[in-house]
């Protein structure tokens, strides 16, 4: 593979933290100081039909432009040397394409890679989000689905006790049962259930003598009582498709126009155009800003230190 077309749009941290969306705002705005190097170069190798289906470049309309030689590279040096450092490139799937074409010209006509300049792969952060927001979302429905189960076993126990007391006549009004439910969040929830859990283990249970308690059906195997119809309900195919979809879930793609599909529910505009590609990865950023912001500063590495993956 070799470069065609190259293009750098930089801004500070300090105005990509400030062009945040505000609410309802469906799009981030791009920041307003920008700083930008675009240029396309002659590659002298054949520019594959797919390639220039994809980028609207061919080897015709490149023609009469120069190689990516040393000035351009020396170029490429004082764009990096005139941004307020450490600059930092930021490059989606850059570890396995972009860096490794970048440094090898580099190497190539051995003019020197700035020493503080760092980079980091925006897929590799996306993924992680992604990742850190799925182990978020299924502790907090495990903590909701646990909380749910040991309610049901509490009011189980209570109805049992109920049925116990209901021999002694004159029972207060103001009993445990028709106490007015109490605002209480999870914490007082988890509480409350361990409290009460110890409190009837620690009790020896009577056998209710009560008439008036249902009898509670002897149920087989399977986990159903002789009386219940073994017909499905009605939800019972939207319930399967729950579960099927919990077990095997829908898997995200990581190109760059389907996580701004994903974020904002249209398609980016001039896709595959280096510059275009800049600011819909910038805006793709700005969406995720203080996160991946975080994962820039703890994945960056330099540059001219990192071994990239082999590009294709």
């Amino acid at each position: 593979a070799k470069i065609v077309e190259i293009s750098f749009v930089a801004c500070s941290v300090d105005h990509f933290v400030s062009s945040v969306s505000s609410v309802g705002q469906e799009v981030p705005q791009i920041p307003r100081v920008l700083h930008k190097l675009s240029f396309c170069v002659n590659p002298f190798k054949r520019i594959c039909e797919e390639s220039s289906r994809i980028t609207g470049l061919d080897n015709y309309k490149v023609e009469h432009e120069t190689k990516l030689g040393v000035r351009e590279l020396e170029m490429i040096k004082m764009f990096v040397g005139h941004l307020q450092q450490p600059a930092c490139l930021v490059a989606h799937n850059g570890n396995a394409y972009d860096y490794l074409l970048l440094k090898r010209e580099f190497i190539k006509h051995q003019v020197d890679i700035p020493e503080n300049l760092l980079c980091v792969d925006s897929l590799q952060i996306f993924r992680h989000i992604d990742k850190k927001r799925d182990k978020e979302k299924q502790e907090d429905e495990e903590l909701a689905e646990f909380i749910e189960n040991e309610l049901k076993e509490i009011e189980a126990a209570e109805l049992v006790e109920c049925g116990e007391n209901s021999r002694v006549p004159n029972v207060p009004q103001n009993t445990q049962m028709q106490r007015e439910p109490e605002e209480t969040n999870s914490y007082d929830i988890l509480e409350k259930l361990s409290s009460n859990v110890q409190q009837i283990n620690e009790t020896t249970p009577k056998r209710p003598t009560n008439t008036n308690i249902p009898h509670r059906p002897v149920r087989n195997k399977s986990g159903k009582s002789p009386q219940e119809t073994p017909e499905k309900p009605e939800g019972g195919q939207e319930n399967n498709h729950k579960s099927r979809k919990q077990l095997f879930p829908v898997k995200r793609t990581y190109r760059l126009c389907d996580i701004y599909r994903r974020f904002y529910g249209v398609d980016p505009v001039d896709t595959h155009r280096a510059e275009s590609d800049c600011f819909i990865l910038m805006q793709c950023a700005l969406k995720e800003a203080r996160e991946f912001l975080a994962m820039s500063q703890t994945t960056s590495k330099l540059f001219r230190d990192n071994s990239f993956e082999k590009c294709v």
